[in-house]
């Protein structure tokens, strides 16, 4: 009987504990490739994305994915967020966590997701919802796994394959599984793919598979142009949605579609036209009506972002903006149109992508890339672009936000692929002028009258119109200058074609200079001071890009009164560097107790070849070097 009861107990504690014995081990770290983990903030362990599309009008989406997070830099892939809508149905989404050795932690059911209106509690209004959750574990390395599902009752843009989605993150294996009905036209761009695809199409559908595997983390070096990463772009030709049927074959057929979407949206009451009239009676130019209607709209609406409608598309009515006050750039720049429109002048919707770097659109293959829209004012002479969301921005200047890139213009026959404005280097100033008076401790007084213009204007011209407490915490924070302290200052930004945002002060330093003995030291370049250098590598792998933040000049004139008695002991030679990627040269002249500093340099934007990267290298150390330079006086008395 005890031998029995024996086998009993040991069945039992093995029943007990099947579950955990029969646990599946899932992604374990030891699974990795070592080459993998080299510069790996984490490794994409399987991407699977399954994209059918029924008709024009219906698909579905199904992904799986499972990543291992090395450290804290990739924990953004521990959470997870969809968004859905009255033509997006999250049909399943789930979540596993995982240990570093494969065991199973935590999972997440649907139900187990957070679910909210997607307009949060910011200055956006929309019917769109979000479901979202997150897996962190404070534990590195662990795995995450995410699967879902989606259906689509209409569809504008498609699902794209994007197998390396960013840098420091080594990929094991991804694919991406394409379905349409025969007799259906979809548009594929391949880039860089290192496999053909496999073509599994049957009788009924075209059916493509795209794979890779095995891709090491990409290093980005700095100064880079675009990595060469596979890529696989699906686009539609014929499509349907919000109603209306397009054609994405060419942009000017995808113009006709989206022309639909603002007929009639564009129509003010006469009351309102009445009123547009009379403010440009008195104007002389066109170009004069246009900075009224402009700066009209500035002072009367707000910027509020609206996700209604046609999935975010289709703008408000321009009566609407005109009664309330407030839209989205969409909205906004429809009823700049609408009031330029009151006075005969023509202008076109544009679609834009608005931010510091631009995504490629071509004519080639019309994809939507767009995250904006602005207003475009062909003049005779030139063309006025309009950023109708800012309260504040100079009439007709797009500062970095939307300048140098490819837009698309709404035309009645179609759109129209174009190139906005670039901003000319000669623009792009930062200019200087310092006068300092200096003790024989050392100590300074100083007074700068500084003018940022163009690309150089950065964030002052934000601080411009803060409150004077905040403008000067921000210079106390952002001047380059140690132990100094501000005894006034005037900021104010002069919104001219191509805005300068001035900035004058005075100020006290200490040991603007040091003192030895009989000997007084001081590094002449007081603020203007180059020190970053592009990392050293034992073999550069890609193109140099140069782009438009690099294409400027910087003037300083700094003049120094020295205490009487003090003489010049050593005084270094005129200084100047030339290459390719631009120029440098300082000058300095002394008279007596009156020192003059001068120093310019110009930056060249451009793509140059990787071979040239040492250069570049030299001709920044130079310079680095060369801000440091010191002169030394002597006290003979």
């Amino acid at each position: 009987m005890r031998h029995i009861s024996n086998y009993i107990l040991i069945i039992g504690l093995i029943l007990l504990n099947f579950p955990a014995i029969c646990r599946e081990i899932k992604y374990p770290i030891s699974e990795i490739p070592e080459e993998l983990l080299k510069d790996a903030n984490g490794v994409l362990r399987i991407d699977e994305t399954e994209f059918t599309l029924k008709s024009i009008k219906e698909g579905t989406l199904k992904r799986k994915y499972a990543i291992t997070i090395l450290n804290k830099k990739m924990e953004d892939w521990a959470s997870i967020q969809l968004l859905y809508s009255d033509i997006i149905d999250i049909s399943k989404i789930e979540g596993t966590l995982y240990d570093a050795n494969g065991n199973e932690i935590r999972s997440l059911k649907k139900k187990d997701f957070n679910d909210q209106s997607a307009t949060g509690g910011s200055t956006f209004v929309g019917d769109d919802r979000v479901i979202f959750a997150d897996l962190l574990y404070n534990q590195f390395p662990y795995t995450v796994e995410f699967k879902y599902e989606e259906s689509y009752d209409e569809l504008y843009l498609y699902e794209n394959w994007d197998p390396v989605p960013e840098s420091y993150l080594s990929v094991m294996k991804s694919s991406y599984k394409l379905t349409f009905p025969k007799g259906m036209k979809v548009r594929i761009n391949e880039k860089f793919i290192r496999e053909e695809k496999k073509d599994q199409s049957d009788n009924l559908n075209f059916i493509y598979i795209w794979e890779e595997s095995n891709i090491s983390a990409v290093y980005p070096e700095q100064l880079c142009k675009e990595y060469q990463l596979p890529k696989v772009e699906i686009a539609p030709s014929k499509f349907y949605y919000g109603g209306y049927e397009g054609d994405f074959s060419t942009w000017k057929s995808y113009g006709i579609w989206y022309n639909n979407l603002l007929k009639g949206r564009d129509e003010l009451s006469e009351t309102t036209k009445a009123k547009i009239r009379d403010m440009v009676k008195d104007a002389k130019t066109d170009e004069e009506k246009v900075k009224i209607i402009y700066e009209y709209l500035q002072s009367k609406t707000r910027y509020v972002s609206i996700q209604l409608g046609i999935g975010g598309l289709q703008p408000f009515e321009a009566s609407f903006v005109d009664e309330k006050g407030y839209g989205d750039c969409k909205a906004l720049s429809n009823y700049a149109l609408a009031m330029l429109k009151a006075v005969g002048i023509t202008s076109y919707f544009t679609i834009i992508y608005g931010g510091k770097f631009a995504p490629e659109v071509t004519n080639d293959f019309p994809l939507s890339k767009f995250n904006h829209a602005i207003l475009c004012v062909p003049m005779k002479n030139d063309t006025i672009w309009l950023e109708c969301t800012s309260q504040t921005e100079a009439f007709g200047y797009q500062g970095g936000f939307t300048d140098d890139r490819e837009a698309v213009i709404i035309k009645p026959d179609g759109a129209e692929l174009v190139h906005t404005s670039v901003i000319k280097k000669e623009y792009n100033l930062q200019k200087r002028t310092i006068e300092v008076i200096l003790d024989e401790k050392g100590n300074a007084s100083a007074s700068l009258a500084n003018t940022y213009k163009g690309l150089q204007e950065g964030k002052r011209k934000y601080v411009s119109e803060l409150p004077k407490e905040d403008q000067k915490k921000w210079l106390y924070e952002n001047l380059d200058i140690s132990n100094f302290e501000i005894k006034q200052f005037e900021m104010n930004r002069i919104k001219s074609r191509i805005p300068e945002t001035k900035v004058s002060l005075d100020i006290n330093i200490r040991k603007c200079a040091s003192i030895s003995g009989k000997r007084l030291f001081l590094k002449p370049n007081l603020l203007t001071k180059m020190e970053w250098i592009p990392e050293s590598l034992d073999e550069r792998k890609t193109e140099i890009e140069l782009n438009r933040f690099y294409d400027f000049i910087d003037q300083d004139t700094i003049v120094y009164q020295l205490p009487e008695d003090f003489h010049i002991e050593y005084n270094p030679e005129k200084i100047q560097h030339e290459s390719q990627f631009g120029k440098y040269e300082v000058s300095i002249s002394v008279d007596n107790n009156k020192v003059t500093y001068i120093r310019r340099m110009e930056m060249n934007r451009g793509i140059y070849p990787k071979e040239s990267y040492e250069e570049l290298r030299k001709f920044l150390k130079d310079v680095v070097k060369a801000d440091k330079t010191k002169m030394v006086f002597v006290n003979k008395t």
